[in-house]
């Protein structure tokens, strides 16, 4: 029986960065099975007035995922704006999610994620906001992938 501390790391490891909740996979003969996991941001509100973006992951993505399903919770609103995950800063690079609302505070807006929303290990994540006065709680629903 192996005793595991809260970074899934046996006793006898003693280095070595937190794990990713759900990247330890289980596998069987028949293929394996990968358990959805989930990840909470809370994005603070800025200025306001002009776009920005939110950094989640910069070049330090623990772990090849696929995503499932992303939500915002808007806490501050900011009439007609949104927010939408990305792979690059800037509004660049691929969406992982189609735009989100954060017009309504209050409000819990879940997004279609895009089908190629794969990201690789030690990559980058973004939350793009169309205005930088919105504040909320992000949580992205993914599955650890190999």
């Amino acid at each position: 029986m192996s005793n595991f501390d809260v970074y899934d790391r046996s006793q006898g490891q003693d280095a070595g960065s937190p794990a990713l909740p759900g990247s330890i996979t289980s596998t069987s003969a028949s293929g394996g099975a990968f358990v959805p996991c989930s990840m909470s941001f809370y994005i603070k509100a800025g200025a306001g007035g002009s776009a920005d973006d939110v950094t989640l992951f910069s070049s330090a993505l623990p772990a090849k995922m696929f995503v499932l399903d992303i939500g915002f919770a808007c806490i501050t609103a900011v009439s007609m704006s949104t927010v939408t995950l990305r792979d690059t800063s800037g509004g660049g690079g691929n969406a992982l999610s189609t735009a989100m609302s954060s017009g309504t505070a209050g409000n819990v807006v879940r997004t279609t994620v895009i089908p190629s929303s794969a990201a690789a290990a030690a990559s980058s994540m973004f939350l793009r906001r169309s205005d930088n006065g919105a504040a909320g709680i992000l949580t992205i629903t993914y599955i650890p992938t190999v």
